[in-house]
């Protein structure tokens, strides 16, 4: 069983991320005056439809008269790709379908992709930790901006690194996947496309992992990369 104390952890790590990508885009926002329309309902090839993101329902916005949708489900609902691009702040929308992987989570392609198309090269002990296992893997490239370390309340191992490739973030996820499934990883959350890594899981008895990247705004062709390990000690049942 997944504890507590290990969700609210993996939740402050991704938070950390979403809030450092909110600094960049707040210097192009606009103060508006919209209304959530939760009154109006979608319908996509003549099913109902209920855009989401996150397992949060979201609602269109009404603005001077005009219903704005948000993109991302939307495409998804169509079966068309979307993806962020970070070099130039704008949203890519094209018609090729998102692609499925192995444990049922979907990837988009678009012909605007600047990342990496080699192989991804994984190798482990790339940052130096007291607590991190050492077979644990990262991309080849990896840089570390932060590593932290330190032991929780009862006394549990955890390590909290940053760091920055230039690796694709489907890759990427895909290598993670790979290798914590092996692990027995028993996920609570997986997100992988090309502007926006989410793994989140636990070995039970074992740790647990909390895995957030995005684009780098000011950085063209890299991602940030958020890494949670937490010691997580055998149950007493």
């Amino acid at each position: 069983m997944i504890s507590r104390k290990w969700i609210v952890t993996a939740c402050i790590a991704g938070a950390t991320l979403i809030g450092s990508t909110g600094v960049y885009a707040g210097a192009n926002l606009q103060s508006i005056s919209a209304y959530l329309n939760n009154g109006l309902s979608i319908q996509v090839n003549g099913s109902a439809y209920t855009p989401t993101a996150n397992g949060q329902t979201l609602a269109p916005i009404t603005y001077q008269g005009t219903t704005y949708l948000p993109v991302r489900s939307i495409a998804d609902a169509l079966q068309v790709g979307v993806k962020y691009d970070a070099t130039a702040n704008q949203v890519v929308i094209n018609s090729t379908p998102p692609t499925s992987t192995a444990n049922g989570t979907t990837s988009t392609t678009s012909a605007n992709t600047s990342m990496n198309t080699a192989p991804i090269t994984m190798t482990t002990q790339v940052f130096p930790t007291k607590y991190l296992p050492q077979d644990i893997p990262f991309p080849s490239d990896a840089h570390a901006t932060s590593v932290n370390e330190d032991l929780a309340g009862n006394g549990e191992k955890q390590s909290f690194i940053i760091y920055t490739t230039q690796e694709d973030l489907v890759t990427l996820g895909n290598a993670y996947q790979t290798y914590f499934e092996g692990q027995g990883l028993n996920e609570t959350n997986s997100i992988i496309d090309s502007d926006s890594l989410s793994i989140v899981g636990e070995v039970e008895g074992s740790y647990g992992i909390s895995i957030q990247g995005n684009p780098l705004p000011n950085q063209p062709n890299y991602n940030q990369i958020n890494f949670t390990w937490t010691e997580q000690p055998a149950s007493a049942d």
